[in-house]
């Protein structure tokens, strides 16, 4: 990998063995947002680009709907991050603000609505 330009966000992170080998062996080219790393890859300034498959494909939604045809997402992934939501156990409906997050959760899983969200902003469920 060592001889590939890679573009990454300035401080942030990706997974423990990726940091590692960031700091160590990789051709890492830092900038502050994702758009200006896609935009260096686009113009051949970059090999590949570390971001948020959503992020990714939120750009491409939007600003850079034109280049869609240009990128490619490769897999796997180098990292799938879940994601959990806290509750303060502070607020005394704290069980009841869980309890109801789950259930509809579930709801939405079993009607296909989580499928049909996840379908409209071009997400793949399997990586999530």
């Amino acid at each position: 990998m060592k001889p590939y330009r890679i573009g990454h966000i300035s401080k942030s992170k990706v997974s423990p063995e990726f940091d590692k080998a960031e700091s160590s062996y990789l051709n890492i080219e830092y900038a502050f947002g994702a758009e200006t790393n896609i935009r260096k890859l686009l113009a051949g300034r970059l090999d590949l680009v570390v971001e948020k498959k959503q992020r990714i494909v939120q750009l491409v939604n939007t600003v850079l709907a034109l280049e869609a045809y240009r990128l490619e997402l490769l897999s796997p992934s180098l990292f799938i991050n879940h994601f959990h939501n806290c509750v303060s156990k502070r607020n005394p409906k704290h069980q009841e603000i869980i309890d109801d997050f789950n259930l509809g959760l579930e709801l939405i899983r079993q009607d296909g609505t989580e499928v049909r969200i996840l379908t409209e902003h071009s997400e793949d469920k399997s990586d999530l």
